[in-house]
């Protein structure tokens, strides 16, 4: 006590302390904490979703290939992108609840009609119709170098893929994607058939170029193009982890869901899955 009075500054001899002060402040702090931290819990609590998928393996498309667990919707957009615990909170008693059983989910494909790595057999097969068709105005060597993919993204350039629909029909974005990996004709192995080999890029970028960068491409990447809170519910669930599978399966994977705008709209044909209902 002694050490933290001092003496009265007109030399009276008595001695003041500033402890019933120091406690008085520190009581009303107290005070105010146990009125503001209850109103703090009632604005973090989220309100229930109107559907919630979870156990997936969900590849978000971020920026940082990050993977999640589940994610919950709310009028159309996400608002969860985490662990299946996070995404309990927002189940409430009128929430459509999906169980992904370990499946595969990446955002939904945008086809942006870009030639900058056409995706079908019709481009990417040596001795075809459109190959041969360019040959006597290009000469040999330069359509057999045709879409440089790799040195596009590797020069910084968003490629955005496309399935040539309706010119090429039918379309199917995920053989697109393992043609622009194997840059040949999907089942014909013969070493000769491909077509530039050294363009040949990875399946991150292949997904890249039809999600992320399709919508730049539109100027909507704020907007889709990747599974993040607050951006638009479009994303594909498939029966097949696309980076557990050999790249010649991939254009045989098939579409178990599709959520576009928080809505269900298809689902495999033989299940006729409805929200909250098992896959």
């Amino acid at each position: 006590m002694a050490g933290i009075c001092r003496n009265n500054p007109k030399g009276s001899g008595q001695k003041t302390c500033p402890l019933p002060g120091f406690f008085v402040h520190i009581f009303r702090l107290m005070i105010a904490g146990l009125l503001i931290f209850p109103a703090c819990a009632r604005r973090t609590t989220p309100a229930p979703a109107d559907l919630v998928l979870n156990n997936g393996v969900i590849y978000t498309v971020d920026g940082l290939s990050s993977t999640a667990e589940a994610v919950a919707i709310k009028d159309g957009r996400l608002v969860f992108v985490g662990s299946n615990a996070g995404a309990a909170a927002y189940i409430g008693s009128r929430t459509a609840v999906t169980d992904l059983q370990g499946r595969f989910a990446l955002p939904g494909f945008i086809d942006s009609h870009a030639h900058a790595l056409s995706a079908y057999r019709v481009f990417f097969e040596k001795d075809g119709y459109d190959h041969n068709l360019q040959v006597p105005y290009l000469g040999q060597a330069r359509v057999d170098d045709e879409y440089p993919t790799r040195s596009f993204f590797e020069a910084g350039v968003p490629v955005a893929s496309s399935s040539d629909y309706p010119v090429t029909i039918p379309c199917h974005p995920l053989i697109a994607v393992q043609t622009g990996i194997t840059r040949r004709e999907p089942g014909n192995a013969d070493p000769a058939a491909v077509v530039w080999p050294e363009e040949s890029v990875s399946l991150e970028r292949m997904i890249h170029s039809f999600t992320i960068n399709g919508a730049i491409a539109h100027f909507l990447e704020s907007e889709t193009g990747s599974i993040e809170a607050g951006k638009s519910a479009a994303l594909i669930v498939l029966d097949c982890n696309l980076f557990e599978i050999p790249v010649e399966e991939i254009g045989r994977v098939k579409v178990r869901m599709t959520v576009f705008k928080g809505k269900t709209l298809d689902e495999d044909e033989a299940g006729g899955q409805k929200e909250g209902e098992k896959l």
